[in-house]
């Protein structure tokens, strides 16, 4: 700023949302390799859960990258 006299904010708030989600569905996979571990069964359910949250990931990762473009 010193050298070129101007500075450049960049609104956040997008890439919060998104360390959220990742958290959230991070969590999710660590609870069902836990419970896959100790019981030996994995659910359609949470397979469809998952893809459901990746997809929420990925159109927001989209939505990001395009107000960059």
């Amino acid at each position: 700023m010193a050298t070129e006299g101007y500075i450049i904010a960049i609104d956040m708030s997008s890439i919060q949302e998104l360390v959220i989600l990742l958290r959230s569905i991070t969590n999710n996979i660590n609870q069902i390799a836990k419970r896959t571990n100790e019981t030996g069964n994995f659910y359609a359910e949470e397979m469809k859960e998952l893809q459901q949250r990746y997809q929420k990931i990925w159109c927001s990762v989209e939505q990001i990258l395009n107000q960059f473009l």
